[in-house]
């Protein structure tokens, strides 16, 4: 039980479920429709909202504005209310559900920061995540469709006869093209980008420093000198703390997001009554009923 305690996600739940009874007790005991309180606090407020707008106080005349307009606004707000006009609208279902996601936010904000041991336990739970890809350096020449009608057999016809010749030598073969003849330590992704997924896998398993292939891509058909191939590995802790420290806390905001939905969720009896394919029905059904 000790344990389970000391977990930074109970202490998160425990925060939360104490300020969602607070502001629920805290609103019964305000909930005078007719009466509209302008306190200190409230002042202060929008003057400070004012201040950020127009980067300075607002003179006497503009502050009775101000206060003209938030009890206006707070007037029809109220009106609306009681006339339910927020009742199925969008925009004010979003926001409303955007400030209560601010508020978890915030809520978030209040845990302490992951030390290096819990950052690490991280990193290596993620590992493949942040795993290096292929890393290349190459020539290339290139057989297109446009210039030769079998452009595949070309290719092995200038491999056989000019593949053990100087790399220059068959550079000179190839039909030109826009894209480079070298590529110096260009990525597995870059490389799919560039010349297609399937190209940058094929380059895996050719070996280095002679003409291997052919090898097709979108543009047609390749010979590649590989002169250098870096395989996948795992970067040094201090080199990405900064992004594991960010991935961290994104990770832990959604699922601190995800515990208070759950925890709200148990104050509703959720029906579904549309007419959905039952497979959809079904998946849906189940996620509601996940604690």
């Amino acid at each position: 039980m000790k344990v389970i305690f000391k977990e930074p996600l109970v202490h998160f739940l425990l925060i939360g479920l104490g300020i969602f009874l607070i502001y629920g007790w805290v609103s019964d005991e305000q909930s005078d429709e007719n009466k509209i309180i302008i306190d200190d606090s409230h002042l202060a407020h929008l003057v400070s909202i004012w201040e950020l707008q127009w980067n300075r106080p607002p003179t006497e005349i503009e502050l009775q504005g101000i206060l003209e307009n938030y009890l206006q606004q707070e007037v029809f707000y109220r009106e609306a209310l009681k006339m339910n006009l927020d009742h199925n609208d969008e925009v004010v279902k979003r926001r409303l559900a955007q400030k209560m996601e601010f508020l978890s936010d915030d809520l978030t904000a209040l845990v302490e920061p992951p030390t290096d041991n819990k950052l690490r336990e991280y990193y290596q739970e993620h590992r493949e995540k942040y795993k290096t890809p292929y890393q290349y350096s190459f020539y290339q020449v290139i057989f297109t469709r446009d210039h030769h009608q079998d452009p595949e057999a070309m290719a092995k016809g200038m491999l056989n006869n000019y593949g053990t010749g100087p790399v220059n030598t068959m550079l000179e073969k190839g039909d030109r093209l826009s894209i480079p003849s070298q590529y110096n330590d260009i990525n597995e992704p870059q490389i799919g980008r560039q010349l297609g997924g399937s190209m940058a896998i094929s380059l895996r398993d050719l070996p280095l420093n002679e003409w291997s292939g052919p090898v097709e891509s979108g543009y047609g058909v390749h010979l590649i000198y590989l002169t250098d191939k870096q395989t996948p590995g795992l970067p040094e802790f201090q080199e990405i703390r900064e992004d594991l420290a960010r991935d961290y806390a994104y990770q832990t905001e959604e699922e601190y997001q995800e515990a208070i939905y759950q925890n709200l969720k148990k104050n509703y009896q959720i029906e579904i009554t549309a007419d959905l394919d039952q497979q959809i029905l079904e998946r849906l059904q189940a996620n509601l009923s996940q604690p």
